[in-house]
């Protein structure tokens, strides 16, 4: 039996409806239980994502905490070891008993430029005339009995600190200091002539 021409295409279309919603998978999600089981498996997939963020918050919270507490401790550490600094300059800067001894006295050499001999001591700065050859009697500027010397020279100084030479009848031969620390006993700096030193004295002060 035919069916007339305006059934037919009738038909052909109900027949085109039903293969569209039966072979069109992304239609059938309209219906309310498939909406429902694709909101659980996407609040799923949120969850997981939700939770992997807040737990890559808390390492990196975790890791930026220990940084700062190493950097705290490294600060600590250095401010530390600045502050020893300090301590160990300032008491290496404060003066000692030796020191303080050592600003009162003065090293007094004597030298024959002819023989290359010399001899030297140390003299407190206390301005007390002392005898020129009984102070360097045992050094080896004494040749043969006879103490014979040509210039003077202060090899320590102190600041303020300053000695004198003068002969038997109080005159001065060299005067020296913590500035002008050499002086010709022989007055003639072009040539070396030894001066004996026999009833010289020498004293030592401080300015």
């Amino acid at each position: 039996m035919e069916l007339p021409e305006k059934d037919i295409k009738g038909h052909r279309a109900s027949a085109l409806k039903s293969e569209i919603i039966i072979t069109e998978p992304e239609l059938q999600l309209q219906h309310p239980r498939n909406s429902k089981i694709l909101f659980q498996q996407y609040y799923k997939l949120f969850l997981l994502l939700d939770f992997s963020t807040v737990h890559s918050s808390f390492q990196i919270l975790h890791i930026q905490q220990t940084r700062n507490t190493h950097t705290s401790v490294l600060k600590m550490q250095i401010s530390f070891a600045v502050v020893l600094g300090l301590l160990a300059t300032s008491i290496s800067a404060t003066p000692t008993p030796r020191r303080t001894r050592g600003s009162h006295s003065v090293r007094v050499q004597l030298t024959n430029d002819l023989t290359g001999c010399w001899g030297s001591k140390v003299i407190p700065l206390d301005n007390k005339p002392r005898d020129v050859v009984e102070l360097f009697g045992d050094t080896r500027v004494v040749s043969h009995g006879q103490l014979l010397a040509s210039s003077v020279q202060l090899t320590k100084i102190a600041r303020g600190g300053y000695c004198s030479i003068k002969d038997q009848h109080g005159a001065l031969i060299a005067d020296i200091n913590h500035r002008d620390t050499f002086e010709d006993l022989d007055g003639d700096r072009d040539e070396a002539k030894p001066r004996d030193m026999r009833g010289t004295v020498i004293t030592c002060g401080k300015q």
